[in-house]
């Protein structure tokens, strides 16, 4: 299960399937606001980050975040991945591929 979490700013991870199950984060800059996760096919968690007016991705096995930054004024929201496209949607100026 992953979780976003605005007020510390962090991605959560909990392996259900070890036991007991540990929960994992990765700390994010202090701006971010993750929402609308999803996995690709790699094990790589995307979400879109209003906060950082990006999307944004973490490899966990090399912990890597990368961030692909929209333009001016973006605030995506929510985010779904179909073969290899990456649909978002936003609040202010509508939607895109990437």
């Amino acid at each position: 299960m992953w979780v976003g979490n605005w007020s510390n700013h962090r991605i959560y991870r909990l392996d259900a399937s070890a036991d007991p199950a540990p929960l994992r984060w990765w700390q994010l800059p202090e701006a971010a606001r993750p929402q609308g996760l999803a996995l690709d096919g790699d094990g790589c968690l995307w979400w879109a980050d209003p906060g950082l007016h990006a999307l944004a991705r973490l490899s966990p096995a090399s912990n890597q975040v990368v961030t692909c930054t929209l333009p001016a004024g973006a605030a995506p929201q929510m985010l779904a991945l179909s073969g290899d496209s990456l649909w978002y949607t936003e609040n202010i100026s509508g939607g895109g591929r990437v």
